[in-house]
């Protein structure tokens, strides 16, 4: 989706090397299973799909991926703790879930249109709560 094409597109802008893994053939991407021999390479692995909106969803990754990898991040913004994020954190991976990415949408969408800064920690208060 646009989120992770955006967050793709800004790791090479940075120079970083992107694997970008996919349920379906397309062009651009290696199928799942290199994406998680690919993972376990990584610096930092990106959680773009939607699996983690749902309280219940499996990671779409195994677990074992993530040892190793210093940094983890899942684009869902919910407010529970993902799956992917818990594997993360279990093998020792910094981590970070979608809501700060929400709530900084939010505020970059609030002063858009009113010209006014937003309180983005009332934002995620209000989130949380």
């Amino acid at each position: 989706g646009g989120a992770g094409r955006t967050v793709a597109d800004t790791l090479r802008a940075a120079g970083a090397s992107v694997t970008l893994a996919n349920r379906t053939n397309r062009p651009g991407t290696v199928s799942v299973a290199e994406g998680v021999a690919a993972a376990r390479e990584a610096e930092r692995v990106v959680n773009a799909t939607v699996l983690g909106l749902g309280l219940d969803d499996p990671s779409p990754i195994p677990a074992h991926a993530f040892r190793g990898r210093p940094f983890a991040f899942d684009l869902a913004p919910v407010r529970h703790e993902t799956q992917f994020l818990r594997d993360a954190r279990a093998a020792g991976c910094r981590t970070c879930g979608g809501l700060p990415m929400l709530v900084a949408q939010g505020a970059a969408a609030f002063r858009l249109w009113t010209g006014l800064e937003a309180d983005e920690l009332a934002m995620m208060r209000a989130i949380r709560a």
